[in-house]
């Protein structure tokens, strides 16, 4: 998956809401899921293409992963 994924979906803002687990994420966010397998294990891992100042000085930092509602993504 990357920034040119076909059908990635951004939020307001331009982040991007990257869904991880082993169930099928909500209808119309197929393009950002990522399936997992339960009980092995995984690692995300990024790759910069023509990372920009912040980056190599540190003043940029990614950041941490966290825990969504699927329902924020599904109005239920």
């Amino acid at each position: 998956m990357g920034s040119r994924t076909e059908g990635l979906r951004k939020n307001d803002g331009g982040s991007i809401t990257i869904m991880v687990g082993p169930n099928a994420p909500p209808k119309g966010w197929e393009a950002n899921y990522v399936r997992t397998l339960p009980g092995r294990a995984w690692f995300p891992y990024f790759r910069f293409y023509g990372p920009k100042k912040a980056y190599f000085d540190q003043s940029w930092k990614l950041p941490q992963i966290e825990e969504v509602d699927y329902k924020k993504y599904t109005g239920n």
